[in-house]
């Protein structure tokens, strides 16, 4: 069973030379692929200098998102090496081999389609939103309301947050176990299922890629899960929001969010209204704010 794994940069050469570097050596790994997402910061010709032969480099002629970038890396090692996983990870993560050859157990022993493990934080703590249950059409409504300011106040003030008890409940299992959706930070999937559900959805160029994902699995009934004997870290040193401004990672969120919420939720217009005067609501808000 050979693996293969992509790794998406976007100015972040540090990061994704320092993971790259980790693991090289790791038997587990056949190939990797690192795409660079049309970065502005050189990082296409940096990355060049690591010489090893068990990894490639390609550029995307321009920056173009997480799906369709991460689908250049996939598609490239199906091609080229014809892998039977893949893994896609984030350029700030870091895991051991130990990680992917149990993950590579489990899909020699199971019948899941897409795994990973606990993500953890920076300092060793399980991170409770790395999976969660699928969005729903009130799922949705909820996203948008808890960035209105009382309503946030009064999820933070109840403690209404469903992630945590779900990863506290998960966790009591001993093996892997099925969840909806999983983070997409890191995490290993079969590449005949990839090549089945015609890769990520390429209409979102950030945020919804996991929760489409999933539908997409899910419409084939393929398995996801997390196996909680193995974990890795996440350190978020590479933010959104260091290449995005506030107004405009929201204005992609909601985008995305409206493209999950109409092509794999519901077609009734009704409910797609009410998805947008909701939106409408909390851009009214951010300019009376600030006044």
């Amino acid at each position: 069973m050979s693996c293969g794994l992509v790794i998406l940069n976007y100015n972040d050469y540090d990061n994704t030379k320092r993971l790259v570097e980790t693991i090289l050596d790791y038997k587990c790994i056949d190939h990797i692929v690192v795409v660079d997402n049309c970065s502005t910061d050189n990082s296409y010709n940096k990355l060049k200098e690591i010489k090893s032969y068990k990894w490639d480099l390609i550029k995307t002629h321009s920056n173009l998102g997480y799906a369709r970038g991460n689908n250049c890396g996939i598609k490239y090692l199906i091609n080229k090496y014809n892998v039977d996983i893949i893994g896609i990870s984030n350029s700030d993560v870091l895991f051991s081999s130990d990680l992917v050859d149990t993950i590579l157990d489990d899909f020699r022993c199971s019948d899941y389609s897409l795994i990973s493990g606990l993500q953890l934080t920076e300092d060793l703590k399980v991170f409770y939103h790395s999976f969660w249950n699928k969005i729903t059409i009130l799922g949705s409504y909820y996203n948008i309301m808890e960035k209105f300011y009382l309503f946030s106040r009064i999820i933070r003030l109840l403690n209404l947050y469903p992630h945590g008890k779900l990863v506290r409940e998960s966790l009591k299992n001993d093996s892997i176990f099925p969840v909806d959706v999983i983070g997409g930070s890191l995490f290993f999937i079969k590449a005949d299922v990839m090549k089945q559900i015609n890769y990520f959805d390429g209409h979102t160029f950030l945020f919804f890629e996991e929760d489409i994902l999933s539908c997409k699995l899910r419409s084939i009934h393929k398995k996801i899960g997390v196996d909680p004997r193995v974990s890795f870290v996440h350190y978020c040193s590479s933010s959104i929001n260091d290449n995005i401004d506030d107004v405009k990672v929201n204005e992609i969120a909601f985008d995305s969010g409206r493209y999950y919420f109409k092509r794999y939720l519901t077609k009734n217009p009704l409910l797609i209204l009410i998805y947008d005067l909701l939106v409408e609501i909390y851009w009214i808000e951010k300019r009376m704010a600030l006044i």
